[in-house]
């Protein structure tokens, strides 16, 4: 995802800076018009993906804590009561 964007952001046509943490701005990449529309079309696909795979993994935890019963969501929580 962070190589696509900045490659999408070094678009020759409508470049945009790219700030690293508002420490400095990394250097535009020597992309041309169609890889910078393909960057951007596989930043889109990568973000819904990662989108996707955090759905999917709440849901896991939800199911391992209310239909499994078996205190794996309570193991990652910090908080919650160690017994045992």
């Amino acid at each position: 995802m962070p190589l696509t964007g900045w490659m999408f952001s070094s678009n020759p046509q409508r470049p945009r800076p790219v700030s690293w943490f508002g420490l400095f701005d990394l250097p535009l990449l020597p992309v041309t018009r169609d890889i910078a529309a393909a960057a951007h079309e596989a930043h889109e696909l990568l973000g819904l993906l990662m989108a996707g795979l955090v759905i999917l993994h709440i849901a896991a935890a939800l199911r391992h804590h209310f239909a499994l019963r078996d205190r794996v969501l309570e193991r990652m929580l910090p908080w919650a009561a160690r017994n045992g």
